[in-house]
């Protein structure tokens, strides 16, 4: 936990401060073939999202959670 991405606190993780696009950077985070649907049903959401709405706040999200799932599913080599 000392090189988390989502500490405050040296040596301290925050829980509350976790998501995608930060623990995808961390050297901490472990990510596992066994892992890959989570990640393609994310994506698959993400992207229903992106194409059921014309909020453009929205659709800039939803792209960014794709973009980040995609990267994970890269370096899963799927």
């Amino acid at each position: 936990a000392k090189f988390s991405k989502c500490s405050t606190v040296e040596g301290i993780p925050n829980y509350s401060n976790r998501r995608a696009e930060l623990c995808s950077q961390c050297s901490n985070f472990g990510v596992t073939i066994d892992h890959v649907g989570r990640w393609e049903n994310r994506y698959q959401m993400h992207e229903k999202v992106f194409n059921s709405t014309d909020n453009e706040n929205t659709k800039k999200q939803s792209k960014a959670g794709m973009e980040i799932t995609l990267k994970m599913l890269n370096k899963l080599k799927v």
